[in-house]
């Protein structure tokens, strides 16, 4: 009784499905013959009925098993193909999508699985889902014929069928014939998410040795980038070191340069500091005076500066074109005072070329050339991992391996364009970031392989890491300063160490020759971010008030105060200052096996799925 109502009951589901669906398979049958070197051609013919109209037929194809990369080629189809490849799949659709058929339709494809060479040592197999876990619909019958090039034993086959894990093979009907070349079968039915698994253990050897081009390609990766590496460290030694600095405390401010000059000198860009201390340098000139009402800063302008470079002058124009009758506010320059600026940042860019260039043009050369060599880790990656293929997936591992080394330039990139104005804090805040990217960068390169990792894997994700690490950095630091860049660099240098060194007593005696020795070199001191320590060295020293500030009105004028005005005139020009980038991304600044045993249902290769569409 039992015999009977099971096969009553799956027809029964079978018609639900088909109303649900649309469509059924009737039959699918599977030709595949095995080569010698194991690669696996596959011929398949489906048979569906479809009750509504419907284009065809579409089969989904998995390729992608960590380590290995299937090679799936020579495809062909008995009606218009249309070939997609995923990211785990290739998808192959069968029909028109400008036409619709109804009944009864055959469809058949035929392609090559090559899952590379064996990976097993002991033994050597034949390990494949006849049918996937992934069709639609159940298929009602299913015949298959698998030819071998030389006999195997028949004690070495299993059959496993079901949900994905399973290790019944119940309802697999099969037979070997006689020479031991031919296995064939059925199974009826197969329901939804069940899959047919066949496995076959041959001696080691069954198939022939394929050459290895992953293992050559390995060796001579290892060679190549060490080549690579001490190639890159000649080029930064002959183009790209620069002479020994030599800093001496400079008192005052490098002639000859704004604050703007000095910004864009010592971190290669232009940012809401620079514009900033630019407001403070003019005002100290006699240039404008700042004015505070409650909330409310404004700006009048006084006489134009004198020897004031282009860039200067426009940005002074600039920004008090936005008012009316000399004065500005800072809502007049909200939403338009940026487009100025990055007109005036590319001025400052031309400015600093040719005789005034910061570095030596050979210098820059080369660091392209560098950055070129980034390519040599990304194709000893593609090759070692997926040289015995070359497909998408080679290119995968490129693009993995590249983009961790340009990940690498532009954090150093950034690290180098502040770290003349970082503080040491910080400095060793940004190498423990870096650290973390490096980190991020090997977990990602380890994922990419997949699988188990073998210590020869390990080294070579390493190899990897490290050479696109030392590339990125010796592409970063190869900027030779120029005789130009060099005289100022020092001059800046040495403002700097003052600002940082100055003993309390030898500024009273300065303060004494000059009393607006403070806020000569207070705007020098926002550029080179060094204003809060140039305010704390006078906390103590009482100040003359300043000419240029109209404002509370103070018994006691000392830095701190003026340190605060400062705050303040920064904090409500915020609204401006939005849209204006941050510093240190400027480009010429001076910154530095599956199985084992029976196997499983689902548990080989091939499988997949397909329907209708």
């Amino acid at each position: 009784m039992r015999k009977i109502a099971l096969p009553l009951l799956l027809l029964f589901c079978s018609t639900l499905l088909f109303g649900a669906s649309g469509y059924s398979v009737e039959s699918l049958e599977s030709n595949i013959v095995v080569g010698e070197k194991g690669e696996w051609d596959v011929a398949e013919t489906v048979v569906m009925n479809f009750n509504q109209p419907l284009h065809g037929f579409y089969r989904h194809l998995p390729y992608d098993y960590g380590k290995i990369k299937v090679r799936i080629s020579k495809i062909k189809a008995s009606d218009t193909l249309v070939v997609n490849h995923g990211s785990d799949y290739v998808t192959l659709r069968l029909g028109d999508s400008d036409r619709t058929v109804t009944g009864r339709q055959a469809y058949s494809i035929s392609y090559r699985y090559d899952i590379g060479g064996d990976g097993n040592t002991d033994y050597d197999e034949f390990y494949y889902n006849l049918v996937g876990d992934g069709w639609e619909v159940p298929i009602e019958e299913y015949f298959f014929t698998i030819t071998f090039p030389k006999p195997i034993n028949k004690e070495k086959i299993s059959f496993t069928t079901g949900k994905w894990g399973s290790a019944s093979s119940e309802g697999v009907e099969w037979s070997l014939s006689g020479d031991g070349l031919t296995l064939s079968g059925r199974i009826a039915p197969i329901g939804v998410n069940e899959a047919l698994t066949v496995r076959v253990e041959m001696e080691e050897g069954y198939f022939k040795a394929r050459f290895n081009y992953e293992g050559v390609f390995r060796l001579l990766y290892w060679v190549l980038m060490t080549l690579t590496i001490i190639l890159a460290f000649m080029i930064w030694r002959r183009y790209g070191k620069d002479d020994d600095l030599i800093i001496v405390p400079q008192f005052d401010p490098p002639e000859g340069m704004s604050p703007l000059d000095v910004g864009y000198l010592i971190d290669g860009s232009l940012d809401s500091h620079d514009v900033t201390a630019m407001l403070f340098y003019w005002a100290d000139k006699g240039c404008l005076t700042i004015v505070e009402e409650g909330k409310e800063v404004s700006f009048i302008r006084g006489w134009d500066p004198v020897g004031a470079s282009p860039h200067e002058m426009k940005l002074y124009t600039d920004f008090f074109s936005y008012g009316k009758g000399g004065v500005v506010k800072v809502k007049d320059l909200e939403g338009k005072f940026v487009e100025s600026y990055k007109k005036i940042a590319e001025q400052v860019k031309k400015y600093y070329t040719k005789e005034r260039a910061l570095e030596s043009p050979e210098s820059l050369k080369m660091k392209k050339v560098i950055l070129l060599l980034l390519a040599i880790p990304a194709l000893g990656y593609a090759l070692s991992f997926n040289g015995n293929f070359i497909d998408m997936g080679t290119v995968y591992f490129f693009f993995i391996s590249l983009i961790s080394g340009v990940i690498f330039y532009i954090s150093l990139l950034r690290i180098d364009g502040l770290w003349y104005i970082m503080k040491r804090g910080k400095r060793v805040l940004k190498i423990v970031a870096l650290a973390i990217v490096a980190l991020f960068a090997f977990i990602v390169l380890l994922y990419s392989v997949g699988g188990e990792i073998t210590y020869g894997e390990l080294a070579l994700i390493i190899l990897t890491l490290v050479g696109n690490f030392s590339l990125a950095l010796l592409a970063v630091i190869t900027k030779q300063r120029s005789p130009f860049g060099q005289r100022h660099l020092e001059l800046i240098l040495g403002l700097r160490d003052f600002i940082n060194k100055v003993e309390i007593d030898q500024l009273n005696r300065m303060i004494k020759d000059d009393p607006q020795f403070y806020y000569r070199v207070l705007s020098f001191a926002i550029a080179l971010r060094l204003e809060k320590k140039w305010a704390k060295k006078f906390e103590s020293i009482t100040l003359e008030p300043p000419t240029w500030y109209v404002g509370s009105s103070r018994a006691t004028w000392n830095a701190i105060a003026v340190n605060s005005i400062l705050s303040r005139t920064t904090s409500t020009m915020g609204s401006v200052y939005k849209h204006i980038p941050s510093s240190g991304t400027g480009s010429r600044g001076f910154g530095g096996s599956f199985s084992g045993g029976r196997g499983f249902s689902g548990g080989g290769f091939g499988g997949g799925g397909g329907g209708a569409w």
